[in-house]
């Protein structure tokens, strides 16, 4: 009950400021390119500020190209209002030292959110893998631990994109596979083959809970893990290799 109550206060709470910064955004913009306050205007300012949440209870429902395709806009979407968000903040504080027409401004705005957000979807298309050294001489041997972390499996990142990591991973041939925390993005209908390719690995897997294995329902996120080579660590402890392993739970008898 406490941890719906959280929830119940984390959506209320999201959706004020949603609504606040898209009133924001859409008056200031409204007024730079010279748009009418009609009935579209309101349309599209409630849309906005609930359009996330109306694709996640969409994704929890439905699972097929079209809730799929509604995530990823709506996701764009979001990433595209807090850019306009920050750009807007940028403009209202530069605009008290230097004179900017604000018919201008506007375009300019529109102009450089396109660009921001393109090279944002550009770049995350790309997996980079960064090496970091350790040096220990109580281990009785070298080992190659790699770290994943915040993959969000779901409607963006589905199966194709989990094989591409798994093909680096295993270039790595590492000793060790540690994944901590938000293997999944959210409420999405998870299958027993939605993290298979891990199994691919040779090299033991060890997991850890995020907020978005709550946010997609724990207990299904766990019971589909069962099915993997995966090895979740909640609140234990484990000697591998010369290491202790300890893995905490996101939420146990703390609050998030």
């Amino acid at each position: 009950m406490r941890r719906i109550l959280q929830f119940i206060i984390f959506i209320s709470l999201f959706l004020s400021l949603s609504i606040l910064f898209n009133i924001y955004i859409f008056y200031h913009m409204s007024f730079m390119l010279r748009l009418p306050h009609n009935i579209w205007f309101w349309l599209l300012l409630i849309f906005s500020s609930a359009s996330f949440f109306i694709a996640m209870f969409l994704e929890s429902i439905f699972d097929n190209i079209i809730s799929r395709f509604i995530v990823i806009v709506s996701s764009i979407w979001l990433g595209g209002l807090f850019i306009i968000l920050f750009i807007l903040f940028g403009y209202d504080i530069l605009r008290f030292f230097i004179p900017i027409h604000p018919y201008t401004a506007g375009p300019v705005i529109i102009f450089l959110v396109i660009i921001f957000v393109s090279a944002g979807i550009i770049n995350a298309q790309f997996i980079r893998i960064r090496k970091i050294r350790i040096q220990s001489y109580k281990l009785p041997k070298e080992l190659k631990i790699v770290h994943l972390s915040d993959l969000h499996l779901g409607a963006i990142h589905g199966s194709g994109y989990l094989r591409r990591i798994v093909r680096k991973v295993s270039a790595l041939k590492p000793d060790l596979v540690l994944i901590t925390g938000d293997l999944v993005d959210g409420p999405q209908h998870y299958s027993n083959d939605s993290f298979a390719p891990l199994n691919e690995l040779d090299a033991p897997i060890f997991f850890t809970t995020g907020n978005h294995e709550y946010y997609a329902g724990l207990d299904e996120v766990m019971d589909i893990i069962k099915n993997t080579k995966i090895k979740p660590l909640r609140n234990q402890k484990i000697d591998i290799n010369g290491i202790q392993l300890i893995g905490v739970d996101l939420i146990s008898n703390s609050t998030y």
